[in-house]
């Protein structure tokens, strides 16, 4: 049995530590499979001195920490597989000089921010895989070392907005792909430089803070975009009315409006807060009083769905639920006659 043969057979061996140098001397050794193990932290210096490494694989193996310099000096590093862990915590300069490698994949971990330096020493890394973690906050130039990054999944975190300077210096990225983060606000300057930018996937609240970022989107038209509109029945962005956003010139959407809870546009330039609790919005009760014929101030539900002009007395409409009509200029809404989900507010 060759060396790298006995190395892949550490899988599966309840592992609960690795010293400090412990595949120290081993400049021959180029494949280490370490998943199904109980480690919990990955301490500075684990994997040092090897020269032929170029896989490492450790998921699912209890990993809770990466410090700073885990992974450092490893010229032919290909592939490493950080996946299914508990990983928390990544130290800065955790992958340090790490010149070879191609894929990192830390899917399904519990990482919640990404630091300017998480990701440094990475210079020709081409997919980073970041999906269902818990990340919320990413610091300015975060990705900035990527510089050969071609594709970055951060689908199912917890981001609620794209600033301008997250994804800076990622000047070869082909593929974002980040749904299931319900966005409120995305900067259209986020993406204005990646040049070679073909697929974007993200999932938004369509209502008047998306209404810059769409405009550019048209303008754009280079995208094989797929921007869901998660409080319209995850309907494209760009299939919208034209009309949609008419009437997005009301009062400013504000977290002082609403006492410090979240709020946003509804299409007809509304604030609506999220929180019914909020206690300096006056509460209004959106449930629809299908007994009555007037319905001209019911509020626009979280199951209302859009239908072009033509489709108003179409008998086209789903023929399983009923529905209510409502006009706002050309634009036609149509309610379905179920419970609703949720209760708004209304700002006056």
């Amino acid at each position: 049995m060759t060396l790298s043969e006995l190395f892949r057979l550490l899988y599966g061996s309840n592992i609960q530590r690795i010293e400090t140098g412990a595949f120290k001397n081993l400049p021959n050794l180029d494949y280490i499979d370490l998943h199904y193990n109980n480690i919990g932290a990955l301490s500075a210096d684990t994997f040092v001195e090897l020269g032929s490494l170029n896989t490492i694989r450790l998921y699912q193996s209890q990993v809770q920490r990466i410090e700073s310099g885990a992974f450092k000096d490893l010229p032919n590093l290909y592939y490493l597989d950080l996946g299914l862990n508990g990983i928390t915590d990544i130290g800065g300069n955790a992958f340090k000089n790490l010149s070879s490698l191609r894929t990192l994949d830390l899917n399904r971990n519990s990482i919640s921010v990404i630091e300017n330096t998480t990701f440094a020493g990475l210079p020709n890394l081409s997919i980073l895989d970041l999906d269902y973690n818990n990340i919320a906050v990413i610091q300015p130039n975060a990705f900035s070392h990527l510089t050969n990054l071609v594709i970055l999944k951060l689908s199912s975190n917890r981001m609620n907005d794209v600033k301008r300077n997250y994804f800076n210096g990622l000047d070869k990225i082909q593929e974002i792909l980040m749904p299931g983060n319900k966005l409120t606000f995305v900067d259209e300057e986020a993406f204005q430089d990646m040049t070679n930018l073909t697929i974007l996937n993200l999932d938004v609240y369509c209502d008047c803070n998306i209404k810059s970022f769409l405009n550019w989107l048209n303008v754009v038209e280079k995208y094989e975009s797929t921007i869901a509109c998660v409080d319209h029945n995850d309907a494209l962005l760009t299939s919208l009315p034209s009309c949609f956003f008419d009437k997005c010139n009301g009062p400013q959407c504000s977290t002082i409006v609403c006492n410090q809870n979240d709020c946003y546009y509804n299409y007809t330039g509304e604030v609506i807060c999220r929180n019914e609790q909020d206690i300096k919005c006056n509460e209004k009760d959106s449930t629809l009083d299908w007994t009555s014929t007037d319905k001209s101030d019911h509020l626009l539900t979280p199951e209302a769905e859009l239908i072009p002009e033509g489709r108003a007395q179409g008998s086209r409409l789903p023929t399983s639920v009923q529905h209510d009509f409502k006009a706002y200029g050309n634009c036609y809404a149509y309610a379905l006659k179920t419970q609703p989900s949720s209760h708004s507010q209304r700002v006056y």
